[in-house]
């Protein structure tokens, strides 16, 4: 595997666990966990399509990640 796809990799993983922790952890609101989450979801949409995505890509997706997470991005 390549130096760049290991790099991918991990912050593909360390961006699942943030977005979990936040979800899970019963600190936030709804609201907050939207607000909290969405540059990690952002990011990690970028990363697992390997390409810059504009907001109205990703405003058209419903993004189902690692089975636990289903949410809608909204600007």
């Amino acid at each position: 595997m390549k130096a760049t796809e290991n790099n991918n990799l991990s912050k593909i993983e360390f961006l699942e666990e943030q977005i979990e922790e936040i979800t899970n952890s019963g600190f936030f609101t709804e609201r907050e966990i939207d607000r909290l989450s969405h540059p990690l979801l952002l990011e990690l949409y970028k990363l697992k399509n390997q390409a810059i995505a504009t907001g109205h890509q990703i405003r058209k997706h419903k993004i189902n990640l690692f089975g636990w997470l289903k949410v809608k991005i909204k600007f």
